[in-house]
């Protein structure tokens, strides 16, 4: 499964559209098996990220807030939009493969 993370530094971004780097997580059995960072300067403007995204085959796209027209794109490419996420992207991430693993037991 691959994450990716809009972030402002080592955090969630307020919103996708602010933020300086998108963190790229591989997760295998509930755990963080690798980490790759992208500028946000490469995958701006928005219609550009989706790409980016689809063709990075992202399970999952966490942020502080991201635009309709963007959450929209994304699910429609069965990628998962989860938003109101903040504080360290690395606590998001697990947090969220934990939820997942609760969710299947």
């Amino acid at each position: 499964m691959v994450i990716a993370v809009a972030c402002d530094g080592l955090h969630v971004a307020r919103a996708t559209h602010y933020c300086s780097d998108y963190a790229f997580y591989t997760v295998e059995a509930g755990r963080i098996i690798d980490l790759r960072n992208i500028p946000a300067a490469y995958a701006h403007p928005q219609g550009e990220l989706a790409a980016l995204l689809i063709g990075l085959q992202v399970d999952c796209f966490i942020t502080g807030d991201t635009g309709s027209r963007l959450a929209t794109e994304l699910q429609n490419s069965h990628i998962e939009v989860v938003e109101g996420v903040h504080g360290s992207a690395r606590q998001a991430v697990e947090a969220y493969c934990h939820t997942k693993a609760l969710s299947r037991s």
